[in-house]
């Protein structure tokens, strides 16, 4: 996948467009077609080729449940299969999985699993909440590493709301301590000591402790960070003309920070 292109300085992350466009035409969408034709009334919706998606410039995106996911699998595998040295290339695919807003599903409180019997959070708990996944497979070190993005958070007890914040210079100590790399750091606001770091560990360091980056931010991010600046910033031309989407920001804005001031944010 990492290449050098043509005329190029700096090496290329993506998959080249003519093999992008190769895995869609002759892989993706002939599977998706020849199994979601047991679902009656969605042939009218489905594309025959990439070409025919693209000549579509209004052509909308359609999300489709399918119920059984492994005979989609199974279909492409095949093609890949019958396409010979065409499609060989594709012959060790994987699958990706990106979810989010996960957790609420997956947080586990320390507290919680002492006064239960417990001396740490299990593990058994995630597993039980997406047995969809194989595990079994999955941490089965012959197929490959398995990393996982952990996050660890301290919140107060207290009625009153409260917001807590990462020292600077004390999260520099600790990062250095692990071998990190330059660490991008984000001030809070006009506070100069407190904000958040986020960086790379060093080649060494990702080796004897399996860790690969390491973040530090402080939770009252959250106040902001969905629906995110698209739904609520405008245009500086909105806020030149006073125009009312710019009325229609600052309101949005308002809310949101004046809703915020009565939730407690840990780190």
């Amino acid at each position: 996948m990492v290449h050098k292109p043509q005329n190029a300085k700096r090496y290329a992350t993506l998959l080249p467009h003519c093999v992008q466009d190769l895995w869609f035409d002759r892989v993706i969408i002939p599977a998706c077609n020849k199994i979601l034709t047991t679902y009656p009334g969605l042939s009218e919706y489905l594309p025959p080729s990439l070409q025919d998606v693209r000549r579509h410039l209004d052509y909308k995106v359609k999300s489709i449940f399918i119920h059984e996911p492994n005979k989609v699998l199974q279909e492409i595998a095949k093609l890949i299969h019958e396409g010979g040295e065409l499609l060989s290339c594709f012959g060790s695919f994987f699958v990706v999985a990106d979810s989010r807003g996960m957790k609420v599903a997956t947080k586990q409180c320390v507290s919680q699993g002492i006064s239960s019997g417990e001396a740490h959070p299990t593990f058994e708990q995630i597993k039980i909440s997406f047995p969809d996944l194989d595990w079994d497979r999955m941490l089965n070190r012959n197929y490959g590493e398995l990393y996982f993005d952990v996050g660890i958070s301290y919140h107060s007890n207290t009625q009153t709301p409260l917001t807590g914040l990462w020292r600077i210079p004390s999260l520099r100590t600790s990062f250095s301590k692990m071998n990190s790399l330059a660490p991008t750091i984000h001030t809070l606001g006009t506070l100069t000591f407190y904000g958040g770091i986020k960086a790379q560990m060093s080649h060494k360091s990702k080796k004897n402790r399996h860790i690969i980056s390491r973040i530090s931010y402080c939770l009252a991010f959250e106040t902001v960070r969905s629906p995110g600046k698209e739904e609520y910033l405008c245009s500086d031309k909105d806020i030149v003309g006073r125009t009312p989407k710019f009325l229609d920001s600052v309101k949005s804005w308002s809310e949101l920070f004046l809703s915020a001031q009565s939730q407690p944010y840990g780190v």
